[in-house]
């Protein structure tokens, strides 16, 4: 039988009284706790052991609880995207720290509703969103221009939640910067494909080619399909292979950019003497892979 503490059937009793009708307050123990007073203070209780383990375990269960509820509050504050979750009224029930600094707001913003929260620009669009997504439980994702940072761009994603929404936005910087930077790297690889005999692509943190610019197609003279997923290294012959496996170890370990010179396997020719340079590829993780140029000429074996 299962014992609900918050039902329980209480009695108080004197010592005496409890000392002469133990066996009838034992039963009613069974029931809820019988408290034990002596010269009108009330000291010790009798708990069946049943009632004991159920009061037990719902103190257990609370503080398991509060400490999951700890855990995730540290979770959504160490995250850069900002994150509100709203109930099914659409009214704010938490918001991480990067969605408080975002908005300028505080605890007294709990319980609002989030259109009352957001710029007047976007309030009325984000709004109409997450309801529909709380009326459809269809995930919807777009992007607007911030109202409260000029020149930033920001993406919303609003998805269906127990009991709620979540309404998560990240900032995805300047549009006109990006587009700039874009047109620069699309420039760059033009000029890296005008060189002759030289190509490029990237690694993975394994070292594994996982983009290989049609430029080194030609120049080493595989199909792509040779080429991606193979490790960079073997590109080389044996005597300069370790020269490369360093750089890419120094690029990918310790961040380090470097150059060096070596030896390339062709198809049906001998190994061509080529100089290859490498640059870690960082991420907001940290380092995610390297980005490297071969560029045929130099002096085989050479650091």
């Amino acid at each position: 039988m299962r014992h609900d503490p918050v039902r329980a059937e209480s009695v108080t009793v004197s010592a005496t009284h409890f000392v002469r009708h133990f066996s009838e307050l034992r039963r009613n123990a069974e029931r809820g706790p019988v408290y034990i007073e002596n010269h009108g203070k009330t000291g010790w209780a009798l708990l069946s052991a049943g009632l004991l383990d159920a009061l037990a375990q719902g103190a257990t269960g609370d503080v398991m609880a509060r400490e999951a509820e700890r855990r995730f509050d540290a979770l959504m504050d160490a995250l850069t995207t900002r994150v509100l979750l709203l109930d099914d009224d659409l009214r704010l029930i938490r918001a991480n720290a990067a969605a408080r600094r975002h908005l300028g707001i505080g605890d007294e913003a709990l319980g609002a509703a989030v259109t009352a929260l957001l710029p007047r620009q976007h309030g009325e669009l984000i709004g109409d969103a997450v309801a529909r997504t709380r009326d459809s439980g269809t995930t919807e994702s777009f992007e607007i221009d911030s109202a409260l940072y000029p020149a930033r761009a920001l993406r919303v994603v609003t998805m269906r939640m127990p009991a709620g929404v979540a309404l998560i936005v990240d900032d995805l910087g300047d549009p006109g910067a990006l587009r700039s930077v874009t047109a620069e790297i699309g420039a760059m690889a033009t000029a890296l494909r005008a060189l002759p005999a030289s190509g490029f692509g990237s690694i993975n943190l394994r070292g594994a080619i996982d983009d290989a610019d049609s430029s080194l197609v030609v120049l080493s003279g595989a199909a792509p399909a040779q080429l991606v997923g193979a490790r960079l290294g073997t590109l080389f012959d044996v005597a300069t292979r370790a020269v490369v496996n360093d750089l890419i170890e120094r690029a990918l370990g310790g961040g380090e950019a470097g150059s060096t010179h070596a030896a390339m396997l062709l198809k049906g020719e001998n190994p061509r003497p080529v100089t290859i340079a490498l640059a870690p590829r960082r991420g907001r993780q940290g380092i995610g892979g390297a980005s490297f140029v071969i560029v045929a000429g130099g002096d085989r074996g050479a650091a």
